[in-house]
């Protein structure tokens, strides 16, 4: 219970001392904007979901932050920390593992910015925090590397990213 409110009151006190703020519907895909030299950035993410294989039903939901500064105008560095719960349900027997995920690094370099075209690289570091035999994490540490561009044409702006992620699970 403590840890709730500690995140919550963390979280709140973050709200209360923010001067302005420029909100936006989060992307699904990456750009290349970054929060320019000593500014920072809190995102929060919830996902919900659910599946049926059968006559097992899943669950899994995770609450995510990451804090972005901007170390220079083209330069950010963030910090990513989630919280999973995962809810198995056989036979009416229900399963649940809880706790903290993975936590990651990573760093989002603007390099290329022209009149309406920009380019990125955003390589990310994860750390095995999270309590792999409970499925709340992949066991070891990963890596993975983005190439972002976003190009501004008149009212529309289109964002794109392809990246590599080395994921491997730990066995046994």
């Amino acid at each position: 219970m403590l840890n709730k409110i500690s995140i919550v009151s963390v979280g709140l006190a973050g709200v209360l001392a923010i001067g302005s703020v420029h909100a936006a519907h989060p992307l699904i895909t990456e750009d290349t904007g970054t929060q320019g030299a000593g500014g920072f950035q809190l995102e929060l993410t919830y996902d919900d979901n659910h599946d049926r294989i059968g006559e097992i039903k899943s669950r899994s939901t995770v609450a995510a932050s990451a804090l972005s500064y901007g170390i220079a105008d083209n330069i950010d560095i963030a910090l990513g920390l989630a919280h999973i719960r995962n809810e198995a349900i056989e036979s009416s027997v229900t399963n649940v593992e809880s706790g903290r995920g993975d936590s990651q690094l990573f760093v989002k370099w603007r390099f290329y910015e022209n009149e309406n075209l920009s380019l990125a690289l955003k390589p990310l570091l994860t750390s095995p925090s999270g309590n792999s035999a409970r499925g709340l994490g992949s066991g070891r540490s990963t890596y993975g590397l983005n190439f972002v561009t976003s190009l501004e044409q008149g009212l529309l702006t289109y964002h794109s990213h392809a990246g590599y992620l080395k994921n491997i699970q730990q066995c046994g």
